[in-house]
């Protein structure tokens, strides 16, 4: 059977529903946060796979956010 990248899902230890995108390799390659409902995580996981499929790719030229030590240098 050929491995393909697909959508695993689950549940949490809250009993919340969670879905995580795996790899062709077996890894994860994305998470998604925790659902009150089966139903809702599985229409978030429908919309994900139609957007995934846009050939957009948008690159922004924001800063990396810096971190404040409170340190003078």
């Amino acid at each position: 059977m050929k491995k393909t990248t697909h959508f695993a899902v689950s549940r949490d230890k809250q009993g919340g529903y969670r879905w995580k995108l795996v790899g062709a390799n077996g890894e994860t390659v994305a998470t998604g946060e925790s659902y009150k409902t089966r139903t809702s995580m599985m229409n978030a996981v429908k919309k994900l796979a139609v957007w995934a499929t846009t050939d957009r790719i948008e690159e922004t030229n924001e800063k990396p956010a810096v971190k404040k030590t409170g340190k003078k240098a």
